[in-house]
C-alpha cells in the first residue's frame, strides 16, 4: 500500500533534470535533420570529433554509440595486442554497463575497493595487480575526479605493460593538474547519455593516446556499422517523449508495468555502432551552454551541503562535488538504507526516499549491481567493506528552478530526521 500511495503522488515538483536541452531549439534541430534524412549520418559527427581532438592531447578520437561501446572497442584492441592476459581491474562501485562491456570483450572483471568518495583506492589497486592483469579502468564516478595521477604513476611503475582506460564518462571538461580527464591513459572515454556532463540520446567518444592501440582500432573501426535512420528516429522519439514527460515518468512506468506489462526500455543497443549525427549535433549545441547550466547545478549542490551538513545522520561522500560539477549528487543516510533482492529489485525503500516521494520530491539510489555481474569475489568485497552503498540517496537537481525553491527539499529532509 505504501508503494501504491507513493506512486499516486509521484508527479514530483522536484526531480533531477538529467538532460539539459532547450526545448525549442532542440525540437527544431531534430525536425530539420529528420526532414533532410540526416538523423543517423551527416557532418556533425566529424565536426564533433575534430573539435574534441583539438582540445585534448590525444592521437585520435572515434565517435561511437555509447561510452560502454568505447570501452568494449578499447578492450578488444588490448586483447588483440596481448592475448595471454585476461583480467580487467575495476572498482566495486561502478556503472553495470562497464562490467558488461568487459564481459562482452571476453575478459574477466576483477574488483578493487573504493574510498569514501566512491573512487578507486590506489593502494588496493596495487595489491590486485598481477601477471594476468591486462587493463585497469579508472572511472571518475559521476564526474568526481579519482586519484588519477597517483593511479597512473603506480601502474606505470609496478606493471608498465598493463593498459589504462581513463573512464571520464561523466567528467567531460574536468582538469586535474592542468590535464583534462579522458587523456591520462592509453585510451580515455566519454559518454553523452543522460546524467552526464553533456547529454544527448546516447553517444560516446574513444580517445586514443597509444600508437599500438590506435593501429589495431583503426583496422577494426571500418567494420563498425552506422546507425540506421529508422532506428535513430525511434530512439530520438522515445527519448524526446521522456524528456517532455520527465515529471510523470515514475508513474507512467509504474502503471505501464503493472497493468500493461510494459517494462521501460533502454534507449541504447549494446551492439557496436557509430554515433548518430543527431547525438553529435546535440553535444555540439551543449558545449556552448555547458558552463551556464553547470554553474546553476553547482549552486544547488553547495546549498544542499551547507544546509544538510547540520544533520547528524547525513554525510556527503563527494564533499567537493560542486568543484567537479557532478552529474548526480548523493548524500549518505547513516542507519537508513534500501533493501534489494539478488536480481537488484527493490524489496524495501529507504524510508527517507519514500517520505520524499510522498511529498512530491523525486529521489533515488546508487548503482544496483547484480550478484551475477559482481561474481563471488566482488559480492564478498561489497558485503564486507561497502554495505554502506545501500545508504546512498541522490537528491533532485533541476537547473531551471531558482535556488530558493530548494528550501522545500531541505525542509522535508530536516523534518524527516527530526521526526525519526
Amino acid at each position: 500500500m505504501q508503494m501504491y500511495s507513493n506512486v499516486i503522488n509521484s508527479f514530483p515538483t522536484f526531480f533531477s533534470r538529467v538532460v539539459y536541452w532547450e526545448l525549442k531549439q532542440t525540437f527544431f534541430m531534430i525536425i530539420r535533420l529528420m526532414l533532410f534524412g540526416q538523423l543517423a549520418q551527416g557532418t556533425y559527427r566529424k565536426e564533433l570529433t575534430k573539435l574534441i581532438k583539438r582540445q585534448f592531447p590525444v592521437l585520435e578520437c572515434i565517435a561511437l554509440e555509447s561510452g560502454s561501446n568505447a570501452i568494449e572497442v578499447a578492450l578488444g584492441a588490448f586483447k588483440q595486442l596481448d592475448p595471454s592476459r585476461s583480467r580487467v581491474l575495476i572498482p566495486v562501485y561502478i556503472c553495470p554497463s562497464v562490467i558488461r562491456a568487459v564481459k562482452r570483450a571476453g575478459l574477466t572483471p576483477c574488483f578493487t575497493a573504493v574510498s569514501n568518495d566512491l573512487t578507486l583506492i590506489p593502494e588496493d589497486l596495487q595489491r590486485k595487480l598481477n601477471a594476468d592483469t591486462l587493463a585497469v579502468i579508472i572511472p571518475h564516478i559521476y564526474g568526481y575526479a579519482a586519484q588519477i595521477s597517483e593511479c597512473v604513476q603506480l601502474i606505470r611503475q609496478a606493471a608498465p605493460s598493463v593498459f589504462i582506460i581513463d573512464d571520464a564518462a561523466a567528467a567531460f571538461g574536468i582538469n586535474v593538474q592542468n590535464r583534462p580527464l579522458g587523456s591520462w591513459g592509453d585510451v580515455g572515454i566519454f559518454s553523452f547519455g543522460p546524467s552526464k556532463q553533456l547529454t544527448a540520446t546516447g553517444g560516446g567518444m574513444l580517445l586514443i593516446s597509444n600508437t599500438d592501440v590506435l593501429r589495431v582500432v583503426q583496422e577494426c573501426v571500418a567494420a563498425i556499422p552506422e546507425p540506421s535512420e529508422t532506428e535513430t528516429l525511434l530512439k530520438v522519439l522515445r527519448f524526446w517523449r521522456d524528456f517532455i514527460c520527465i515529471r510523470y515518468s515514475p508513474a507512467l512506468n509504474y502503471w505501464g508495468k503493472k497493468f500493461l506489462k510494459i517494462t521501460p526500455r533502454s534507449y541504447r543497443s549494446w551492439n557496436l555502432k557509430k554515433m548518430s549525427n543527431i547525438d553529435a549535433a546535440l553535444v555540439l549545441w551543449l558545449l556552448n551552454h555547458k558552463q551556464c547550466i553547470h554553474t546553476r547545478r553547482n549552486q544547488i549542490i553547495e546549498y544542499y551541503i551547507r544546509e544538510l551538513s547540520k544533520l547528524p545522520a547525513v554525510s556527503f561522500p563527494q564533499e567537493n562535488a560542486s568543484t567537479f560539477g557532478v552529474s548526480r549528487f548523493y548524500m549518505r543516510t547513516s542507519g537508513y538504507s534500501v533493501e534489494r533482492n539478488q536480481q537488484g529489485e527493490i524489496v524495501r525503500d529507504n524510508p527517507l526516499v519514500a517520505y520524499l516521494r510522498s511529498r512530491g520530491i523525486q529521489a533515488g539510489y546508487g548503482y544496483a549491481v547484480l550478484e551475477d555481474d559482481l561474481g563471488r569475489e566482488g559480492e564478498q568485497l561489497r558485503k564486507e567493506r561497502h554495505a554502506w552503498f545501500n545508504e546512498l540517496v541522490w537528491l533532485p537537481i533541476d537547473h531551471t528552478k531558482d535556488l530558493a525553491c530548494y528550501e522545500t527539499v531541505i525542509n522535508a529532509i530536516t523534518s524527516f530526521f527530526n521526526v525519526s
